[in-house]
């Protein structure tokens, strides 16, 4: 899994493994989190999204369940 930094206040990182649709988010504060069979398409909008803590909330949280 490639992760790279992203430049949000509250995400650090966010990486995809389209192998396993695996996402994975670190926050600076709350640790990092695995969110399965998530589909390529949210990860590219998540990369895309200029408020990254905004979409987490509205596509990811409540839809995927973490590892």
């Amino acid at each position: 899994m490639f992760k790279y930094h992203v430049d949000s206040p509250s995400i650090c990182s966010i990486g995809y493994d389209d192998q396993s649709r695996v996402l994975e988010v670190t926050y600076h504060t709350k640790g990092t989190y695995q969110y399965r069979n998530v589909p390529m398409i949210t990860y590219q909008r998540l990369s895309a999204a200029k408020n990254k803590q905004l979409y987490m909330k509205r596509f990811v949280d409540d839809n995927y369940l973490i590892i």
